[in-house]
């Protein structure tokens, strides 16, 4: 029983590490971010994949 709770808490912490390294702020995108495109391009020229805004429209994440 004891392995099976270690095994859990184990692939929690291999998700949830992944997921938050998963975004990293834009360092270029200036302003409030409101569409999607736009931050999109700004982290393709940082060199990421893709980028998106937060749900709330403050700022601009870059997918690694």
């Amino acid at each position: 029983m004891k392995f099976h709770t270690l095994l859990y808490v184990l692939v929690l912490l291999a998700v949830f590490s992944t997921m938050v390294l998963a975004d990293v702020k834009s360092g270029h995108y200036k302003g409030p971010c409101y569409h999607d495109e736009n931050c999109n391009g700004v982290c393709r020229d940082e060199g990421y994949k893709s980028g998106h805004c937060s749900r709330w429209g403050g700022a601009c994440w870059c997918d690694t």
